[in-house]
């Protein structure tokens, strides 16, 4: 039905996204869209793959989605911020 199938799409249309609301910061429209869908592109990683490499996970050391939230918050400063 749509064209966003996985966490690849997903994050192409972020980017797009992003780069309209580079184009006009001054739109809450464009800003609330960004950041609601840079919020979610973590789920997305983790339901079109992540929660079923293993490999990855080990070398991540998390074993669940809520280890993957924790190891996200260390990595940035902005995904708590968003």
């Amino acid at each position: 039905m749509f064209d966003i199938v996985n966490s690849r799409d997903f994050y192409q249309k972020l980017l797009e996204d992003f780069d309209e609301f580079m184009k006009d910061q001054a739109s809450a429209r464009l800003a609330i869209n960004c950041a609601i869908m840079a919020h979610h592109m973590a789920d997305w990683v983790w339901g079109d793959f992540l929660k079923k490499d293993g490999a990855l996970k080990a070398k991540l050391d998390i074993k669940d989605k809520d280890d993957f939230m924790a190891w996200i918050d260390t990595q940035t400063v902005w995904y708590g911020l968003v």
